[in-house]
């Protein structure tokens, strides 16, 4: 079974037919593949800065003796405050660094 297709052109007023390409522009994926590719580029940085945070901690704390279990409640209840916080900031919208449209003030 093969799925013929017809093109059909139709005849209408200028307003009429500048209505209908300022619809299709709003539409059109192609204009999406821009913002796709910054935010690739955005999360690829975002992955390789953590990657480099990550080996950098380990690289400074390999020698350290283990922490006891009162340092480890510590660093436990300060991990669980971190993550509440990031949580409420995502819960309100709030970016840690600010919305891209956003200019910086000198």
């Amino acid at each position: 079974m093969t799925n013929k297709k017809t093109r059909c052109q139709v005849l209408t007023d200028a307003d009429l037919a500048e209505e209908i390409e300022t619809y299709c522009r709003r539409k059109r994926l192609d204009k999406l593949s821009g913002d796709l590719e910054r935010m690739r580029r955005d999360e690829e940085m975002i992955l390789e800065s953590l990657a480099l945070f990550i080996r950098f901690s380990i690289a400074m704390n390999a020698n350290k003796p283990l922490p006891d279990k009162a340092t480890m409640a510590i660093a436990h209840e300060r991990y669980l405050r971190f993550v509440d916080q990031v949580g409420h900031q995502i819960a309100r919208g709030r970016m840690p660094f600010g919305d891209k449209d956003e200019k910086e003030t000198p």
